[in-house]
């Protein structure tokens, strides 16, 4: 049996994220209307947690299925039910800039850290701390009780 697939879009019309056909004409199974462009800031927010939420599922669901075919056995192929006919394509709602936003902050982050090791990779552990702290009577603290823990997963 053919494999039919749906990609599921915004829909301006049902005010809904709802399964469009796929190919040239795109409309909307729920109401007809044919798939237009839209602006993620006309789609409210809940609408787009609930897609975010199907298209994490969707790409959760594809990595452990990919997973499960490297651990099966061939055998089992032959005896295991094919599911379902229907393959529904999610959008991801601006999930993918998200993560990539989310990305580029833990690199500027991780970036940030390697600069401030750098200052004190060198220091001995009895040696003046390099950020420059004092105790109560202005004498610089050593390395070992001041900063040291700072760095202990290095």
């Amino acid at each position: 049996m053919p494999q039919i697939t749906y990609n599921r879009f915004w829909c301006n019309q049902c005010q809904d994220y709802t399964l469009h056909n796929t190919g040239e004409d795109g409309a909307c199974r729920t109401c007809g209307t044919v798939t237009k462009e839209y602006l993620l800031s006309d789609v409210p927010i809940e609408k787009q947690e609930e897609q975010r939420a199907r298209y994490n599922k969707q790409k959760e669901d594809s990595m452990y299925s990919i997973l499960a075919g490297i651990r099966r056995n061939p055998l089992e192929d032959m005896f295991r039910d094919v599911g379902s006919d229907i393959v529904i394509n999610e959008t991801d709602a601006g999930q993918i800039e998200i993560d990539n936003d989310w990305r580029k902050r833990m690199d500027e982050k991780r970036e940030e850290l390697k600069k401030e090791y750098e200052k004190f990779r060198h220091t001995g552990r009895n040696e003046k701390c390099p950020c420059g702290k004092t105790d109560e009577n202005g004498k610089p603290l050593k390395y070992k009780y001041c900063c040291i823990d700072k760095f202990n997963f290095v």
